[in-house]
């Protein structure tokens, strides 16, 4: 078995499979013992017995890394002939299905016949081996070398190794086989014979132990391992060999038998005990000749382990699990208990092992296996192994407990490693005896422990298991000791090599997790001199030595101590050295924060968690600020610093990319690399005033206090502000920007169209900012101000602020005494960008990415090709950087000009030389890099040697010649007369094609060397050349010799330094560099290539520069299952566009003093009157902050630390099972009582909550923490009451008020949820608190009436004195925070479209149960007057006039609102609210803006409801997200909403459990979910996708189907369970309220209906007024035409309510009115007045029959001059009469439509069962108009259509291209025929606005042209660069719904089908009079943008009333306000004097 080779097996399974009702793992990987000549069927059969499989199902893939394919391979091939050897990974599928056979089975391998010599030509023979003769010379050959040492030579150890290597390659020897069978006494069995082996085993066996002595002689020692090579062979023969060569002759069985049979022989005959005495015999202890032992140890140890347990097949190990001890028979028993009592057999198998430094894993495996039957069989035996000398038994289980590989590393010798480490640790944990003895053993160990070993795991796992029972206090202190010892030997990692693969932490973690043992067991005592020589080692500063913690007691103070050491010295990078923590990887991480917590634990009355986390603390308030404006961090990328620094392995920073700016980085990277440049452009000077980094801002900014200034923001606007204040600490100003004044157009009643200015004194001041006015905010301000100046005053002050600026600056020059101009300040400012970004890069952290976009922006100066954002030649930016630079470097730093010049300039010189006279004449040219052309050129060669081409003049072409003065023959000739330092060669890649005139990109091959000599292109060797050839011909015979060799080659000798790379093509591309590290040039290390891309820093092997860089061709080969190989030759797209050459020998240049006032000019006298500062100067404190701020954010955004401090949540609160999912909380029965540590937690905590986390993008991680957060809240009514003390105090502040910041200026939608949620939590558990309870009804009461005019301004309790007594509870937080929200509300249509969150915030308080103070708390909102400011949020313009008065900044019209806002997205994004938006990310997420419509308005209706107290109102969660798919959310239903759909199914089945289609017609047609009769297809198709078997629908069923509706709408699931009597919150009204009976019929209430008798049910007491400013909003008609398709339920509800609980008269008549006003039918002015309507009647109180009468019959005028009241019965009639009475006219039309109107509108309140009672208790009053009542559809009534319902329940079609439209218009032609304006409505104009297609919006008109019976509208504009038509049309769709659509018609199409570029999609009624809605418009998938638009409908009839005919009822002149909407606006006491007025105007 010496012969077996371990592989690692990797089987993959294609199907998912199980065994025993388990599933199988999808991959299995285990190691498998193979003999090379086994076949590839054998090792198959074990792979299939291993994995459970079947065998004819197993497929062999690959191995050797995939590059050897064995899919093509016979099963009948050997291994070794494939070339499978020891340690290589192969890959085995096991299939599912059945296998097609291979081919190559069939026709066999083909082995290519190798020529070489025949071994029997070497030994002679018959072929059973070496012939004796021979064999004794090589014995001899072996025998005559010394035993060898450490002196031997390698050529002493390669010939014994070519010699046993030789032996081994033959057959045993014949006669040393004969010779053991014989002293064995064990012939070889007959395989003819019949006689029973147990009888031949009977015979009695003579023991000859001389005999064998002879055969393991030492002194022949040689030989004598060869003799136990060949009994290893008869005791452990490969059988399977045999197994495929005849199974009929039983080969293998008997081999096994024979095998058995020699062992009992070879232990009766002596055999054992001679092997037992060669191997036990005294020799050295020296390690240095151990390994000469190797190959008797390992014979030895498989010869005792067979004897001691029997054969043992090849085995196949789980690399993850220790070996299982082997079963030892009987004659093993006898054996063992001999070995067992061998001091000199236990001290030389750990020789072998130990001092072996190469022994194989495979014999350490055996050893290990006999040692671990022997000490846990016979536990005795441990003593004898611990009295062996030299403490070898400890160095051995040392040694076997850390083993690794020490040569061969691969997946099977780690594999075995593992297996040997658990073993060990298996049998030290096993044996008790060995426990005791092995501790002290481990203890000694720890400090010998290579730091970076891989291999400590089980060490420290059994120190961890031990140290549990160890009681003995002096070994736990020398543990300690020892531990603390060991941990301050840790070393920083090395940021050079620092990879995501080296450097590993295993020992660190394991010392870790033994610390942390020994604090949780109490060794405080212990562990006292360890700490202290943790702080001597570390010099990290001790925490209990400052003065808050002298009192600690010795025990606290150490661990104290040690919290200071592991948070300081392991946890947090070093500040001097910028070097990683020591614990830099996530598991060293997660077990030092580990260890402060088990430290903070274990101080007394949690000292140490005050201690942590006012450190912590400290943290967050220095690191928050510059994360105030950050939002959207991407942690995994730059900002996690060198935790798991994957993309960039070098010390080197990257560059961000600006977007189409790699051509810039890769230029600035290649220039940064070269040392010496980046110095000198780093400390050129410039003078300090000029500099715009050293403006006034930052040396005096407190002059800037109380002055104007224009502040220029990134969307290109400029803002004005005022200068409040200046923080010197800070150094940030707060300005408050200035509201800027607005212009109104109106229309004068000439129709000319005037400008007005809009009155914006009573708004409110904008709040305050604070931030560095010169730097900005991100998305914002750019930095760039401007002081405006407002009089000569301000400008004498000014001056006196510019003279102390220049006196603090030590300058006595004026900055307007230097002159520049425009160009030399842009190049200026070029260079100080420069300067910016290479002290940066220099000095800057490794993994910071530094970002240029300062440098991009001052780059314009350059005046490339394209727009500096847009992609350029990197060639063309770097020269004219480098010649730009040159300019200010000239006049202020010569020096460096000088360098700069003599670094990069070279000379051309053009050569003219007559060939006459021979003048020559020089023309020389300053350049700064050589363009190569390199088409048809092989290599750079030849593209210099085409520059240096000689050009002959002659005939024609002559050039005169000054000295011959005349026309002659001349040669021109160019060459190199100076060369430079760094000599830049740019590749002409880019080329025009004269054929098409386009630019392309050349992708040949052009080659180039690591050297370049440029002699020969130089001039001296043009002319030495020339010099040579003219000598030549004088001496013919003379030998040649190279006329360029008497150049010295240092003086042209070039070697590479760096390739820029263009990847792509000449349209497009990226570029990267390849970069040489010169920063080492000693000589003494090899160079290092790094490849710069970008943000991306990485190793490059230079070796691959011809791969990644010469371009040409490649050949790509494909290989295929079937072995064939496909090769495809492609263009290679990435090739070097730069060469950048550095001169071996650089030349030295002397800048003399006459050369510096040379370049000075007119400026060096002045000189020495400036101060010059270097860019080193300038930005190292900028580069030392933004390294401080980078380690802060690296610290506090590493998920081991967050997981930290959720730890230490969890420790003080216990919240982990508070909280299952956000939302849906579990509150404790009783309070956690918080100790003094507790709330430094919390407040830690929750500062971290929001100045940290939130900023990030991490949604798992957010969700997470919201979970704790929310549970410690609900916990602790005294955290809450914190929380809310500290958001009251906050709110004086500006950076840190987490109100204002979550809820105007958060970008993040999901860190702006969970803001609010955790304010809601606080607040809820705030209330538990009595005194703050009280507080707050005293606030309550404090807030007086007077003073109502000024209630948006002068709001209660928002004085910053009540601050300091909020802890007293004489002035209540909660409502200071209302006031500050009120504030919030009043600014919030000019701020961001955020504020939406603030009414969830209000949704969420509102909804406090009454148990726990909730109506408390709403009473003070609504005292405070928060639903009045929602309502007029909503209402805006169209407020009632009492709102507008007090709430002018709540009530700020749209167009106003965006006229004064500053926007940093589009303006109509801006507009309240926009739900569930992102808007522009100033992070890392840029991804599109998705805006909703403004007309969702749902959190802040529900806001009104909750506040008001209807109960039920809180919408429920309807869908959760359960994952994402191709990254699209999918959803499934809440808990909630799946409970509630089950009670539907069930009440719909007709059988237990079981829809069949009766009942889903049932269920669609009987409940009126769809109105619309269902085709028995339809509810087919249903059951067949969702039911059981396709006749019965299950619950599951049921609830995937409406889980699929999820995925798209679930205002679809809403709506149908508030059809089945559910509330919004999922509630359900009661059985009375749903249903009533008729006889024994129970027949469902109409919806509204129901709505508002469970309104009435619910009645109680109103606890609280909400003031008249709500109700008067309440009571105006145009919130409900705002909110009801918002949510038409939710205003159902509150409706009710309003009903109930205030007088309704006058909402009732503006109702009748706006009934009778609207426009058309199909405008959902209409529904919405049914619906107000039905609500009002449906009420069952008191009033019920007053208000139906009032409907059916009021008196109160329908408009001003008119004679007839409003009641639908008495305008119905006077129509009725009109009509008769007129003749057929323009009027008759409009009459019959509003005729129309009113009887479907009786139609439909009749559903209303009082409405029905009171039309048969009154039917005189309505019978005229009876038979129009009772018909479905009336001749005199043709386009009659039914009310509008919502879309059906299993309607989901789409746009469709059907065939359904076929009828309604044939063609185009046949519009004209039909005039809509003649029925009086469609036609006109429709104005679309505010849609996310800016080409959408604009007016439509109709021109008569009509489509499914309605008017179409179009537009003509241009879109994507073409002249295109928009339409606006109702069509109807397949499934017989319409919708109206806004999209492109193709030409000659008709509208309707799928060729439509559809823009924007809404439901529409289907009645023949409609218009396109207002509102309720989405976007359409393809082509639409969010948001979608608002439209607005005008009638072309209302100029067509005669003035003259008063009397006539039929009067359709409104107010332009109401055109579109049909609602009269009078916000006044509604007197006919205004309303006359109003109808004039």
């Amino acid at each position: 078995q010496d012969c077996y080779r371990t592989i690692s097996v990797l089987a993959k399974r294609t199907h998912n499979m199980s065994a025993g009702g388990e599933r199988l793992p999808q991959i299995e990987r285990f190691s498998l013992q193979v003999h090379p000549l086994e076949s590839l069927s054998s090792v198959k059969y074990k792979v299939a017995k291993r994995c459970s499989h079947d065998a004819s199902l197993v497929k062999p893939i690959s191995f050797n890394n995939n590059r050897t394919n064995l899919n093509v391979e016979p099963e009948n091939a050997i291994v070794g002939d494939l070339g499978v050897v020891d340690g290589v990974e192969v890959v085995f599928l096991l299939c599912g299905n059945t296998l097609p056979q291979n081919q190559n089975d069939q026709n066999g391998r083909v082995v290519d016949k190798k020529s070489g010599l025949n071994t029997s030509d070497i030994f002679g023979g018959n072929g059973q081996g070496p012939t004796d003769e021979f064999f004794d010379i090589l014995l001899d050959v072996l025998e005559s070398l010394p035993i060898s040492n450490k002196n031997d030579s390698a050529d002493n150890l390669d010939a014994q190794r070519l010699v046993w290597d030789l032996l081994q390659s033959v057959p045993s020897n014949k006669g040393v086989v004969d010779k053991v069978r014989h002293v064995a006494q064990s012939p070889f069995l007959d395989t003819t014979d019949s006689t029973n082996d147990q009888e031949k085993m009977m015979i009695e066996i003579q023991r000859k132990a001389n005999e064998w002595d002879q055969l393991l002689d030492v002194n022949h020692y040689q030989k004598a391992v060869y003799v136990l090579q060949v009994i290893d062979l008869f005791l452990q023969p490969a059988a399977e060999l045999l197994q495929q060569v005849d199974l009929s002759k039983g080969l293998a069985s008997n081999l096994i038998k024979d095998a058995k049979s020699f062992r009992q022989s070879f232990i009766d005959s002596g055999g054992f005990d001679a092997v037992l005495r060669f191997f036990t015999r005294t020799r050295s202890n020296a390690s240095e000749i151990t390994h000469t032992f190797r190959r008797e140890n390992s014979s030895t140890f498989r010869i005792i382990k067979c004897c001691l347990f029997g054969r043992v097949e090849a085995l196949s190990l789980d690399n993850e699990k220790p070996l299982p001890p082997p079963k030892v028979d009987a004659a093993g028993g006898v054996l063992l208990k001999t070995l067992s009592e061998s001091t000199s057999f236990f001290a030389n198998l750990a020789i072998a092992v130990v001092n072996d430094n190469g022994i194989l894993g495979n014999s350490v495996l055996d050893a290990l296996s006999i040692l671990q039957s022997l000490l846990i069989l016979y536990p005795g035996s441990t003593a004898v192994l611990s009295s062996i000398p030299f403490s070898l038994a400890e160095k051995l289980i040392i040694m076997l407990l850390l083993w690794e590989s020490k040569h061969i590393v691969n997946v099977v010798t780690i594999g075995t490693g593992r297996r040997i480490r658990k073993t060990t640790e298996d049998l030290i944990l096993s044996t008790s005896e060995l426990s005791a003895i092995a501790f002290k053993w481990l203890v000694a160990a720890l400090d010998t422990i290579d730091n970076d070993a891989d291999s400590s795991a089980e060490f420290f796992l059994v120190l961890l298991r031990l140290v549990d029972f160890n009681k003995d206090e002096r070994q736990m202190t020398l543990l300690c000791t020892s531990l603390c010892r060991k941990l301050a030997k840790m070393p920083r990692p090395d940021i050079t090599v620092l990879t995501s693969t080296d450097q590993s932490t295993g020992v660190l973690c394991g010392c870790l997790k033994l610390l942390k043992s020994l604090i949780h067991n109490n060794g405080i005592t212990n562990i006292s001199d360890g700490v202290d020589i943790l702080l001597k080692a570390t010099q990290c500063t001790s925490w209990a030595q400052t003065e808050s913690l002298q009192s600690l007691s010795s025990n606290d103070a150490t661990m104290v101590n040690l919290m200071g050491v592991i948070f300081d010295g392991f946890l947090s990078d070093e500040i001097s050295s910028s070097k990683p923590a020591i614990c830099h990887d996530n598991e060293s991480r997660r077990l030092g924060f580990d260890v402060l917590a088990e430290c903070a634990t274990a101080c007394k009355q949690g000292k140490g968690f005050i201690v942590l986390s006012s450190k912590i603390s400290s943290i967050i308030q220095a690191t928050a600020p510059s994360l105030r404006h950050r939002w959207g961090q991407n942690i995994t990328s730059e900002d996690k610093g060198v935790l798991n620094a994957s993309s960039n392995t070098s010390h080197y920073s990257g560059l961000r990319n600006q977007g189409c700016t790699c051509y810039m980085n890769s230029v600035l990277q290649q220039l940064f690399m070269m040392p010496e440049l980046r110095k000198n452009l780093s400390s050129a000077t410039l003078p300090s005033n000029l500099r715009s980094s050293c403006t006034p801002l930052t040396v005096t900014g407190s002059d800037l206090v109380g002055k104007f200034v224009s502040m220029h923001w990134e969307n290109g606007s400029s803002y004005e502000a005022f200068v409040e204040s200046f923080d010197e600490t800070t150094s940030m100003h707060k300005i408050r920007y200035i509201i800027p004044k607005v212009s109104t157009v109106s229309t004068a009643p000439d129709n000319r169209r005037q400008n007005r200015q809009y009155d914006l004194s009573k708004l409110p001041e904008e709040l305050q900012d604070e931030f560095k006015l010169s730097e900005g905010r991100p998305g914002k301000e750019t930095g760039v101000f401007q002081v405006l100046r407002t009089d000569s005053m301000e400008c004498a002050e000014e001056s006196k602020v510019q003279q102390s600026i220049e006196q603090s600056s030590g300058n006595t020059m004026k900055p307007s005494d230097l002159k520049e101009t425009e160009d030399e300040i842009a190049y200026r400012c070029l260079l100080e960008e420069v300067q910016r970004t290479f002290v940066h890069l220099d000095q800057g952290s490794r993994g910071r990415v530094f970002d240029p976009r300062s440098l991009v922006e001052a780059s314009a100066c350059l005046k490339l090709e394209f727009d500096i954002w847009q992609q350029n030649d990197a060639s063309e930016f770097a020269m004219k950087l480098l010649d730009k630079l040159e300019v200010p470097l000239k006049r202020w730093s010569p020096s460096h000009f000088k360098y700069l010049e003599h670094t990069f300039r070279l000379k051309q010189t053009k050569q003219k030389l007559c060939k006459e006279c021979g003048l020559k004449t020089n023309r020389e040219e300053n350049l700064m890099n050589i363009d190569c052309q390199i088409r048809g050129k092989a290599d750079i060669h030849e593209a210099l040697s085409t520059m240096c081409e000689v050009e002959y003049m002659e005939g024609d072409n002559k050039v005169f010649c000054d000295n011959c003065k005349k026309n002659c023959d001349t040669i021109l000739r160019t060459a190199i007369s100076a060369l430079p330092d760094m000599l830049i060669l740019s590749l002409k890649r880019f080329d025009l094609d004269y054929n098409t005139f386009e630019t392309v990109k050349l992708n040949s091959r052009c080659a180039f060397d690591q050297s370049l000599n440029m002699k020969k292109y130089t001039l001296e060797g043009v002319e030495a050349v020339e010099k040579a050839s003219m000598s030549d011909g004088d001496d013919d015979n003379q030998a040649y010799i190279d006329p360029l060799s008497v150049l010295p080659d240092e003086d042209y000798e070039y070697k590479l330094a760096g390739v820029l790379v263009h990847h792509g093509v000449a349209q497009g591309g990226h570029y990267y560099s390849f970069i040489r590290d010169r920063s080492n040039s000693d000589g003494k290390q090899p160079d290092k290539w790094f490849r710069f891309d970008d943000d991306e820093v990485t190793p490059f092997d230079a070796s691959q520069i011809e791969v990644e860089c010469f371009g040409g061709k490649v050949k790509k080969e494909t290989k295929w299952p079937n072995g064939q190989v496909n090769t495809v030759e492609t263009e290679q797209l990435a090739n070097a566009l730069m060469l950048f050459y550095e001169k071996v020998k650089p030349t030295k240049s002397y800048a003399t003093d006459n050369d510096n006032d040379t370049e000075m000019g007119e400026t060096a006298e002045s000189q020495a009157d400036l101060v010059m500062t270097t860019g080193v100067d300038v930005f190292e404190d900028d580069v030392k902050r933004s390294n401080t701020v980078h380690r802060s954010h690296a610290f506090l955004f590493d998920s081991e630390f967050q997981r930290f401090l959720r730890n230490l949540l969890g420790i003080a609160f216990h919240t982990d099972q508070m909280i299952d999912t956000i939302g849906e909380s579990v509150v404790p029965d009783t309070p956690i009582l918080l100790d003094a540590w507790h709330v430094p937690i919390l407040e830690l905590c929750t500062s971290f909550f929001f100045d940290v986390l939130l900023h990030s993008v991490d949604q798992s991680v957010l969700i997470n923490w919201t979970k704790s957060l929310s549970g410690s809240l609900l916990s602790s009514p005294v955290g809450s009451q914190w929380v809310v003390h500290e958001l009251a105090r906050r709110t004086a502040t500006i950076n840190s008020n987490w109100i204002r910041i979550f809820a105007s200026d958060c970008p993040e939608q999901a860190s702006r949820e969970a803001a609010m949620q955790i304010i809601s939590y606080s607040i809820r558990g705030a209330l538990k608190e009595s005194k703050e309870m009280e507080a707050l009804k005293k606030w309550t009461q404090s807030w007086t009436q007077p003073d109502l005019h000024q209630l948006c301004v002068n709001l209660p309790v928002s004085q910053v004195d009540d601050l300091n007594k909020i802890d007293a509870f004489e002035a209540s937080s909660l409502g200071i925070l209302i006031a500050h929200i009120c504030l919030l509300l009043e600014l919030a249509p000019r701020t961001w479209q955020y504020h939406s969150d603030l009414c969830v915030l209000l949704k969420e308080i509102g909804s406090i149960p009454t148990a726990e103070g909730g109506d408390i708390l709403r009473h003070a909102l609504a005292t405070a007057q928060v639903p009045a400011r929602l309502i007029s949020l909503l209402l805006r313009e169209k407020s009632p006039a009492q709102l507008q008065a007090v709430m002018p900044g709540a009530s700020l019209s749209h167009e106003i609102s965006e006229a004064i806002m500053r926007p940093y997205t589009t303006p109509t994004a801006h507009v309240f609210p926009l739900v569930n938006s992102v808007g522009t990310n100033t992070g890392a997420n840029t991804g599109t803006s998705s805006l909703t419509s403004p007309s969702d308005h749902t959190n802040t209706l529900e806001a009104i409801a909750v506040i008001v107290g209807i109960r039920g109102a809180k919408n429920a969660q309807l869908v959760i997200e359960t994952g994402q798919v191709k990254g699209i959310p999918m959803f499934d239903l809440t808990e909630k909403a799946k409970e509630a759909l089950t009670i539907v199914f069930n009440e719909c089945t007709s059988q237990q459990g079981i829809m069949d289609q009766k009942d889903v017609m049932n269920f669609m047609n009987v409940y009126g979910i769809d109105t619309v009769p269902v085709s028995p297809q339809r509810v087919t198709n249903m059951l067949t996708k969702y039911g059981k078997d396709s006749r019965h629908l299950t619950v599951d069923g049921f609830l995937m189907y409406y889980r699929d509706i999820s995925q798209s709408n679930t205002i679809q699931i809403r709506s149908d369970l508030h059809t089945f009597g559910f509330r919004p919150d999922l509630s359900r009204r009661g059985k009375d309220t749903r249903i009533y009976a008729v006889g024994e019929r129970e027949i469902p209430y109409n919806a509204i209906e129901s709505v508002a008798i469970d309104t009435f049910s619910m009645m109680e007491a109103q606890p609280f007024s909400i003031g008249p400013y709500a109700e008067a909003g309440l009571a105006s008609i145009h919130l409900y035409h705002v909110v009801y398709f918002t949510d038409s339920h939710l205003t159902e509800c509150l409706l009710a309510w309003v009903a109930l609980h205030q007088d309704t008269s006058r909402l009732l008549v503006e109702t009748l009115k706006a009934l009778y006003t609207a426009q058309g039918w199909g405008n959902e002015s209409l529904q919405i007045c049914t619906t107000i309507l039905m609500i009002l009647a449906s009420l069952p109180n008191d009033r019920q029959t007053e208000r139906i009468t009032a409907i059916m019959q009021s008196s109160e005028k329908l408009y001003v001059r008119s004679s007839v009241g409003c009641g639908l019965l008495v305008v119905a009639k006077e129509l009725s009469l009109a009509q008769s009475s007129q003749q057929y006219g323009a009027d008759y039309h409009n009459n019959r439509a509003i005729m129309d109107r009113y009887i479907e509108a009786i139609k439909d309140l009749q559903k209303v069962r009082p409405i029905a009672k009171w039309m048969s208790d009154n039917k005189p009053l309505w019978e005229w108009i009876d038979q129009w009542l009772r018909s479905d559809s009336s001749h005199s009534y043709p386009n009659r259509g039914n009310r509008p319902t919502h879309q059906t329940l299993f309607d989901h079609q789409t746009h469709s291209d059907s065939d359904i439209n076929d009828g309604l218009n044939d063609s185009e032609d046949d519009d004209d025929d039909f005039d809509v304006t003649a029925d009086g409505y469609g036609g006109g104009t429709v104005i679309v606005k505010g849609a996310g297609i800016p080409e959408v919006n604009g007016s439509y008109s109709s021109n008569n042209k009509k489509f499914d019976d309605v008017a179409r509208f179009t537009k003509t504009t241009f879109w994507q660069g073409r002249e295109q038509e928009f339409t606006l049309f109702r069509c109807v769709l397949s499934n017989g719904t319409r919708r109206w659509y806004i999209s492109i018609i193709p030409i000659g199409q008709k509208p309707g089908t799928n060729k439509d570029m559809d823009f924007y999609v809404c439901v529409a009624t289907g009645h023949a009079n409609e218009v396109p809605q207002s509102h309720n418009w989405e976007t359409a998938k393809e082509y639409g943008a969010n948001p979608p638009p608002i439209i607005e409908w005008k009638s072309d009839t209302s100029s067509m009333q005669s003035d003259d005919n008063d009397d006539v009822l039929i009067d359709q002149r409104v107010t332009s306000n109401d055109e579109y909407d049909g609602i009269n606006d009078d916000n006044t006491n509604y007197d006919d004097a205004l309303m006359e007025d109003a109808v004039q105007q």
